[in-house]
């Protein structure tokens, strides 16, 4: 298994890639006359910048800038801590607070218990995926590692950083999938006790929904106000009906929640 610890020493590099070395003056060669100027090279809009050694910032708080994504897209600045580093395929991650706060009405109405305040008072953090060819600059904002990170040993829950171009697009696809699966299970325009009922439902059967209605096993629709008296289905699936019927039934009453007119 994969730890944090970080790869084998970035080699330095820069923005635009390496600067070729000048070639040796060779006696052969004729030297340009006196009066003659040299060409001024080409003017840069970032001064290309040696990145420091990151296998040695692990967990550093740091604020880096990343270069512009395309045409008259600007540059990016980052803060956070450097939760890991792989040289060999040129990525890193950092790792920073969540900025991002909950609404009032999801507040617990209960006090939570001393044993779970620690776990449930964690702060969520958030997590940029970056190459260093990407990089235009890294600054270490301080020398304490960030308290909220694990000890870079620490084992990590996959094998590997993606290592080529296609491992990273399948990786991202997979994520992408996976959140529009998760965007579907969350009604649009519903009541909370309509999420509800479609959650209940969905742990034991497969549901949808179509619109505002939730849709059971593909043959059976259950309408507003998600009544027993509001399920529905297609001729020949009188069986499955019953079954959704006394389904919701169920649901309702061990959430408290009141059958509808």
């Amino acid at each position: 298994m994969a730890s944090r610890t970080a790869s084998p020493a970035l080699q330095t590099s820069r923005k635009q890639g390496q600067t070729p070395a000048p070639r040796p003056a060779s006696a052969a060669s004729p030297k340009p006359p006196a009066s003659s100027a040299s060409p001024a090279p080409p003017p840069s809009s970032t001064p290309a910048a040696t990145l420091p050694d990151l296998a040695t910032l692990l967990n550093l708080p740091l604020r880096v800038k990343v270069a512009a994504a395309g045409d008259g897209a600007p540059e990016r600045t980052l803060e956070g801590a450097l939760f890991t580093f792989d040289s060999s395929s040129g990525f890193l991650v950092l790792s920073s607070p969540s900025t991002a706060s909950a609404p009032a009405s999801s507040a617990p109405s209960t006090p939570v218990p001393a044993s779970s305040s620690s776990s449930a008072a964690a702060p969520k953090r958030t997590y940029h995926f970056l190459k260093t060819s990407q990089l235009v600059s890294v600054d270490v904002l301080s020398t304490t590692p960030d308290p909220a990170l694990p000890p870079p040993s620490t084992p990590l829950p996959f094998s590997a950083l993606p290592s080529s171009a296609s491992d990273l697009s399948a990786v991202v696809s997979r994520a992408v999938a996976a959140e529009q699966r998760a965007a579907a299970r969350i009604g649009q325009g519903v009541s909370p006790d309509a999420q509800q009922l479609f959650d209940a439902l969905a742990r034991t059967l497969p549901v949808r929904w179509a619109g505002t209605s939730i849709v059971v096993m593909d043959e059976v629709v259950v309408e507003e106000p998600y009544g027993s008296a509001n399920v529905k289905g297609a001729k020949g699936s009188a069986e499955r009906i019953e079954r959704v019927k006394r389904m919701l039934e169920g649901i309702r009453a061990r959430l408290g929640l009141s059958t509808p007119a």
